[in-house]
């Protein structure tokens, strides 16, 4: 009984997942992006684009020829980015670039995953530990 216990916990702290967030492109509305930067919880995020690349209803324009830069913290990474258009997309591990081809693109969302563990896998695992310090000490 104690092991299918302890088991339990282990396998409900390993198979918790990092918690996913979608970039909040709103707090850029109506600039045009030279420079930009997006705060939250997990970072900041700054946005750098070509004097006609604009944020309009949530939504990034990307111009045919311009390119994009979002450089983003060490403690997320990338997950998908919903776009509208043809464009390449290209992540460097700390920055994601958008080439906009054709009539240009525009930038819905982008999502990213945290890398931290969420405070209750770790005390998931911690229990599991402590359960296994107990057990040998008996």
């Amino acid at each position: 009984m104690k092991k299918t216990i302890l088991t339990t916990i282990l396998a409900i702290g390993f198979a918790m997942p990092a918690a996913a967030f979608t970039l909040d492109l709103n707090q850029l509305n109506g600039s045009s992006l030279g420079l930009g930067t997006i705060n939250t919880t997990f970072g900041s995020f700054v946005m750098t684009g070509g004097g006609s690349t604009y944020v309009m209803q949530g939504e990034v324009n990307i111009p045919n020829g311009e390119t994009l830069t979002i450089i983003y913290p060490d403690t997320v990474c990338y997950g998908y980015s919903t776009i509208s258009g043809n464009a390449t997309i290209v992540d460097n591990n700390g920055s994601l670039q958008y080439d906009a081809n054709s009539d240009g693109v525009v930038l819905i969302s982008v999502n990213f995953d945290s890398k931290v563990p969420e405070p209750s896998s770790t005390a998931l695992l911690g229990l599991g530990g402590l359960t296994l310090i107990m057990r040998r000490r008996k």
